[in-house]
């Protein structure tokens, strides 16, 4: 089937917008749009900073989302841990050689623990396990750090204020990020820590007796820097929670939304598969949109051997439904039908067809059982039981009569529209014959079937070559089955799997059910969606896959298509990132004017770099901001879609910044004799006498980077490096005499751990590491949180494919308007759906000379090459009702090679008095034409298959009632005298002709089509009637009704 038939089955399909079972609710359900709150403290800040839901289940859920999220993050604490620890025991070997360093060793298993539990085994915690553990290694972090100014203190080295500055300050910024809590909170932990920090080392400082800090310039000094780590942590924390937010609602909408469809899809599923069997329903839902070549059209059709043919038809059915009206005859037969499939379901039967009032099914396929005509005897004296009912409620003489066979069928689906698994063959005709040939009230079984027995039941000699010749010229021995010796279950393989493995009992109710793929799904309605979506999301957290799309080391997409794609919109909107640069260039020049020198070329170095990075900023937050001059606008969308030069620009930043602290370096100097001068570190001076905070800025600039999400973490690696790398050379190589002079001059006042310059670099080596392990694990978690928004949107799409096959599949078994009844609503098998119609007609289609053609030899492989043939048939007849002019009509079923449709059902009309006879029966000529179209599509395959098949067609028109038998396995049929009538019309008739009744044909007169009188034939339950034979339609006429006459004689139309 090509993707052109599939699109033009679906348009065939008729389907009106309030038809589509899964329409805009269900987009609507999984809407990202999302009410904000905008109360309490939420309005205080601007609106771009509101993110918080007004929905307090919602805000609920991704708090518990969000949660989740950061547990890999105190990985990154660890590791900060892990590094800095490592440089304390090299400080504290080199200068005391401690047998305390067990104790550090200690420490440094808690940090490698830390980090296995969050970043190689997170499943070993529980989600509230990792919560608090959160909460205590951080705690632990900063206890650590104030312990380790107190030994130090404890050992006479010289404490100040500016001790870890940049260390602490790097902790408050992480703090928003590993913490898995509101900002408010926060703000408070790293408010405690600020405190806790500063008064310990100002008191500390206080109490040594040299007094050579100036205490409070160096506290001065490190709040700004503590504030601009908090600034820098808060705009982590806002840019981290507006993408988690936006990839926590993108997901809940595209899950949300595949959850509703997936539900519906259950329902069309469990639709579908009550009508066809599993293996059938998959092909076709598997081939449709496919390229399928050949020269035939796929046939889904497969042979299969020791089948048993239950044939069950209700005789006095006439008589019955002249004794009720034709809405209590469906309700009859609904609730008949359904006891029938609810002992097929016991039996193990598959119902294939219900025929007007003739019901038949198979025992042994799809799925091969050797007990299968025992089950399908079974089912035939449970059906004959089942009749007694229907006889005693409606007061009729009406029995059943029973035909079984046991051969090898072709069961399938014939065409393209109104798909019923059928099965055909020359045993399927023998058993309909079985039932034709039996004795009303017995089951009537062919030889065959009686081989398979196993002597479970007492036979007697059926005699059916007696009542029907098909019986006798296939030379066939029948029984009537008797007594049942062995009562089911015995005999069957259900004996050893209990009493009913699991089906209908003995006593048959209306609510049983046959369990299909996806019921109990779809029956969980109590579950809670939110519960629900969450539990969706931490499986597509916990899951693997992701590495197998991405490079290890360098974390691209495999798929180059995909890395171009993220590359591109990686840097939307994220100019406000950019401006941190100017932030960190303020608090650094503000920080420095309290402890270092105040000379000119500080002053002119923060004064070019701020201009640069403001105008670098404005640039960039030009793409988010629309009233910036257009040229600018462009231009800054330019840099976000541009990869090389979005690099370029924010590299570019970075390297200016870290430029004005390297040349502040440069510009900072001391003399010879400082130490022998000096009493204090006096930052008044024209000497740098606080060299350290160039490390501590170093830090700021470090955080800077991590911070910008315009570009990849190797290129923030790359940044980070080229940055500590030039400072160690500045400590080391450049200035290592600015901080040998202060540790001369701090070594006559007790001393310091190791030489600040070999610290420093061990520190900011430290910090380059955490920093470089931070970089990648946010651009990872980008990268995942892209690729989570791109499955999300593939799921969706690949269910909505899905749902839209089911539903073409659906459409195919019922009507339109008849299958939104049964979809979204529970049915039970006595619910009846029906509909009567006053205005309709009917078609019956027969090619009977196929019998002649269909053979079972090899060459036809077993005959399957022959239904291929009929399949080419049926399907161009469906295809025919693609064309708008046949609108109105919709194909019922086809049985064997004839095939039934009916128009005027689907869109059914009120008509009053007035009005014209055109308007009424439109459809009827469509009917007609749909007739002769039929004709010419068989002559064209005449034409190109050397054969000569004919056709037989009847129509009739009048009232009918249009419904479903079986709600649990709906079966869609029409019923009344309408039916009946255009069926005689069609077995009465000609091969070649149409034939009408007198009334069709004063109606279709109206229409310009023109008839030849047949005469007075024989109809079964109508005596003689009138027919005439359609001979074609004139392109321009009057209107017989104004002329009156045919062939000379006044002609009235029937009443209407």
């Amino acid at each position: 089937m090509t993707k052109e038939d599939y699109e033009l089955k679906a348009k065939g399909n008729k389907v009106s917008p309030e038809h589509t079972i899964s329409s805009k609710e269900d987009i609507k359900q999984g809407s990202g749009e999302t009410e904000i709150d905008n109360t309490g403290l939420q309005r205080l800040l601007p609106k771009f900073l509101r993110m918080r839901y007004a929905d307090p289940d919602l805000e609920n859920l991704y708090g518990a989302y969000y949660r989740r999220q950061k547990q890999g993050a105190l990985s990154i604490a660890a590791v900060l841990s892990f590094f800095c620890d490592i440089a304390l025991i090299v400080s504290y070997v080199v200068k005391y050689q401690s047998p305390s360093i067990l104790a550090v060793k200690a420490i440094l298993v808690i940090d490698f623990v830390v980090f296995f539990l969050c970043k190689i085994k997170p499943r070993l915690l529980p989600d509230k396990g990792h919560l608090a553990m959160c909460f205590v290694f951080w705690i632990y972090l900063q206890t650590k750090l104030f312990v380790d100014i107190g030994i130090r203190y404890s050992l006479g080295i010289a404490v100040s204020p500016n001790h870890v500055v940049g260390l602490q300050a790097l902790l408050l910024y992480l703090a928003f990020i590993v913490l898995p809590v509101r900002i408010a909170i926060c703000g408070l932990f790293n408010l405690l820590a600020i405190l806790g920090y500063l008064l310990l080392t100002a008191i500390l400082a206080a109490m040594q007796p040299y007094g050579i800090f100036y205490i409070g310039n160096e506290v001065a000094a490190d709040i700004l820097l503590f504030m601009c780590a908090n600034v820098l942590g808060t705009i982590s924390y806002f840019l981290a929670d507006k993408n988690q937010r936006r990839a926590f609602l993108e997901a809940k909408a595209s899950l949300s939304v595949k959850v509703a469809i997936e539900e519906k899809s259950k329902e069309q599923e469990r639709l579908l598969l009550s009508v066809l069997p599993k293996h059938v329903a998959d092909d076709m839902v598997q081939d449709m949109g496919n390229e399928i070549g050949g020269q035939f059209r796929k046939i889904y059709m497969s042979r299969h051997e020791d089948v048993s043919i239950l044939f069950a038809d209700i005789v006095g059915f006439t008589a019955m439904s002249s004794a009720v009206t034709a809405p209590e005859l469906v309700s009859v037969l609904n609730q008949l039908f359904a006891t029938f499939d609810q002992l097929s379901q016991k039996y193990h039967q598959l119902r294939i067809k219900i025929l007007g009032d003739c019901y038949y099914c198979i025992s042994g396929a799809p799925t091969p059982r050797p007990d299968h005509a025992v089950l399908a005897v079974h089912m035939g004296l449970s059906v004959v039981v089942a009749i007694a009912q229907v006889r005693e409620r409606t007061k009729t003489n009406v029995n059943m009569r029973v035909g079984i066979h046991t051969g090898a069928v072709l069961g399938g689906v014939i065409g393209q529209k109104q798909w019923q698994f059928d099965v055909l063959g020359k045993d399927v005709q023998m058993a309909n014959k079985m039932e034709s040939g039996g004795v009303p009230g017995r089951v009537h079984i062919s030889q065959s079937t009686a081989d398979f027995l196993d002597g479970e039941f007492e036979l007697e000699p059926g005699e059916g070559d007696t009542r029907e010749e098909a019986i006798k010229q296939a030379g066939i021995k029948t029984y009537l089955v008797g007594t049942v010796l062995k009562p089911y279950p015995e005999g069957t393989l259900d004996a050893s799997n209990g009493a009913a493995n699991g089906h209908v009992a003995d006593g048959v109710t209306s609510d049983n059910e046959p369990k299909t793929t996806g019921d109990s799904d779809v029956e969980k309605n109590d579950v809670d969606s939110n519960q629900h979506i969450y539990e969706a999301l931490v499986e597509r957290d916990d899951s693997t896959h992701m590495s197998k799309r991405l490079n290890r080391i360098t974390l691209w997409f495999k798929d180059k298509e995909v890395e171009k794609e993220y590359g591109s919109n990686r840097g939307k909107h994220s100019g406000v990132t950019l401006t941190s640069t100017c932030l960190i260039l303020l608090a650094c020049f503000l920080s420095q004017l309290w402890v270092l020198p105040r000379n000119v070329n500080a002053f002119l170095t923060f004064a070019v770099v701020f201009v640069c990075l403001v105008i670098m900023s404005l640039i960039s937050l030009a793409a988010d901001i629309k009233k910036f001059p257009n040229i600018l606008v462009r231009f800054a969308h330019w840099i976000e879609v541009t990869v090389w030069f979005r690099i370029f620009w924010v590299s570019l930043a970075v390297l200016i910044l870290a430029a004005a602290d390297i040349i502040d370096m440069l510009g900072c100097s001391t003399t010879d004799n400082f130490t022998a001068n000096a009493t204090q570190l006096n930052p008044s001076t024209a000497y740098c006498q606080y060299p350290s905070y160039f490390m501590d800025f170093g830090i700021m600039v470090v955080m800077g980077t991590t911070l910008l999400t315009q570009i990849n973490f190797l290129v923030k690696i790359i940044l980070i490096i080229t940055v500590c790398a030039v400072h160690c050379v500045m400590y080391l190589v450049v200035i290592p005499t600015t901080f040998d002079e202060v540790d001369s001059f701090l070594g006559s006042y007790g001393g310091v751990l190791m030489p600040t310059k070999y610290l420093m670099v061990a520190t900011i080596g430290a910090v380059a590491l955490t920093a470089a392990f931070l970089s990648r694990s946010a651009d990872q978690m980008s990268r995942k949180l892209y690729l989570w928004k791109q499955e999300a949107e593939e799921q969706k799409e690949m269910v909505t494919v899905l749902r839209e096959k089911n539903e073409t599949l659906v459409y195919n078994i019922l009507p339109a308007h008849v299958a939104v009844e049964f979809l979204g609503n529970k049915r039970s098998d006595g619910e009846l759906y029906s509909q009567a119609y006053e205005h309709t007609a009917v078609i019956f289609a027969a090619c009977p000379n196929f019998n002649d053609f269909y053979s079972e030899d090899a060459v036809n492989n077993n005959g399957l090459e022959c239904f291929r043939f009929l399949n080419e048939i049926i399907s161009d007849y469906d295809e025919l009702l693609n064309e708008p002019r046949f609108s109105d009509i919709i194909k019922i079923k086809t049985v064997g090679s004839t095939y039934m449709a009916a128009s005027g059902i689907n869109h059914a009309k009120s008509h009053t008095k007035g009005t014209s006879v055109k308007e009424i029966w439109g459809h009827l000529a469509a009917l007609a034409d749909f007739a002769f179209a039929m004709k010419e599509a068989l002559d064209t395959i005449n034409q190109q298959s050397f054969n000569n098949f004919k056709l037989r067609i009847g129509i009739h028109h009048g009232p009918i009632v249009a419904g479903v038998i079986g709600a649990k396995k709906p079966h869609f049929d029409i019923w009344g005298n309408t039916v009946n009538v255009a069926s005689r019309m069609d077995s009465t008739g000609q091969v070649g002709r149409i034939q009408v009744t007198e009334d069709t044909m004063l109606i279709l007169k109206e229409f310009g089509f023109t008839f030849q009188k047949r005469g007075m034939v024989k109809v079964k339950g109508k005596g003689e009637l009138l027919t005439f034979f359609m001979e074609g339609k004139q392109t321009e006429m009057t209107s017989p009704l104004d002329s009156g006459t045919m062939n000379g004689k006044a002609d009235a139309l029937p009443p209407l």
